[in-house]
């Protein structure tokens, strides 16, 4: 039986039994999060005003929540502990136990801006909870003060259609898109001064990602093009740049996702396909890659589980797609060494050894024989 709440029910006329077999959202799914603490709980949010709790071994419902009057945009989910924070388009921020003793239990809510929460995220050592309003400004909520807000950030000229904000995995970074959606601003956590800024200019970001090496930021562009970049001590000033990997979906790319061990990178596009690329992008002119395809329209979000078994999906529709995984799961023996060197750029002037490097007219000389050359 097909019910008006999107379920499918098995009626036996026999044993007397009704059962709910399948749940489903009737409406576009917002988003989507998958909680390790909590023993592998999914969350879904979707504009049908619903918020789900599944087990995401057997996809079954568990709890399930009625939102009325308001509706549910963003997720984020601690990853420390079973708790997930559900951002709202009132602005409301309201966070759940995900326990078995609790199933779902509403903790704490605030609301600092009467503004739709763009996005959400925890820092890995669950120490700050980052909201990013759609009126452009950031909050930073302290988890130890009972989500008090610590720090507001403001910027000028704002895209409203692009919103991403990304922790660094030691906890020691945020990173966020800002004027234009062609900037990027990194802050330190332990004062929330400016560390970074990246001037992107003539390209839109879409979504920024710290990779698990703790070494490289990945931008996502509405050209479809990853944009790496290299923290590095020598350079404790700037960023590095590394290499841009052009046309990663035949369409506009919507999402991409790191895999937990740095070995892969998920991508979506409007074309409908999943793809999987290798971390590292190596291929001769065009990075390898396998394409799936399952969606009726095309993916919007990407959500691997913590032990990489999973790739969740969600459609354009009311899709919710669970991808088993069968590539390397194993993690590097030493995350933070786990990244491609850079080439070293090769200057325009080459210094003999003994050579003063304040010879002006050596140099000059030198510069005049390679243009001759």
């Amino acid at each position: 039986m097909l019910g008006q709440g999107g379920t499918i029910s098995i009626l036996d006329m026999e044993e007397s039994t009704f059962s709910v077999v399948v749940r489903s959202h009737l409406d576009h799914v917002n988003d989507l999060c998958f909680n390790s603490a909590s023993g592998g709980k999914l969350v879904s949010v979707s504009l049908d005003q619903k918020i789900y709790i599944w087990n995401s071994e057997n996809m079954e419902v568990q709890t399930e929540f009625t939102t009325q009057n308001d509706t549910a945009t963003k997720l984020a989910t601690s990853h420390v502990d079973p708790t997930v924070a559900v951002g709202f388009k009132s602005g409301f921020i309201r966070i759940f136990d995900l326990s078995v003793e609790a199933t779902g239990k509403l903790v704490a809510e605030t609301m600092i801006f009467d503004s739709p929460v763009s996005d959400l995220q925890y820092s890995p050592e669950n120490k700050y909870l980052a909201v990013f309003y759609k009126c452009c400004r950031i909050v930073i909520f302290s988890i130890e003060k009972g989500y008090q807000p610590v720090k507001n950030i403001d910027y000028e000229f704002p895209n409203e259609n692009y919103f991403s904000l990304a922790f660094s995995p030691d906890d020691k970074l945020l990173a966020n898109i800002s004027s234009n959606a062609n900037n990027v601003t990194i802050w330190e956590t332990k004062n929330f001064s400016l560390k970074y800024h990246l001037d992107l200019t003539g390209d839109i970001v879409s979504k920024i990602q710290f990779a698990p090496n703790g070494k490289d930021v990945v931008a996502l562009t509405t050209s479809s093009k990853l944009k790496f970049y290299r923290i590095s001590s020598t350079f404790a000033s700037e960023l590095q740049f590394n290499k841009d990997i052009y046309g990663v979906t035949d369409l506009e790319c919507i999402d991409f996702a790191i895999s937990p061990n740095c070995k892969y990178i998920a991508v979506c596009g409007r074309e409908g396909v999943v793809k999987i690329f290798d971390y590292f992008m190596r291929g001769a002119a065009v990075p390898s890659c396998q394409a799936f395809q399952g969606h009726f329209r095309h993916p919007r979000r990407l959500y691997w589980s913590t032990d990489m078994r999973f790739l969740f999906t969600v459609g354009d529709c009311n899709g919710i797609f669970r991808w088993s995984f069968f590539g390397d799961r194993n993690m590097p023996l030493d995350m933070s060494k786990h990244y491609e060197e850079l080439e070293p750029a090769h200057p325009l002037l080459k210094v003999e050894p003994g050579e003063p490097t304040f010879n002006h007219d050596a140099l000059l000389k030198q510069t005049n024989a390679q243009i001759d050359d």
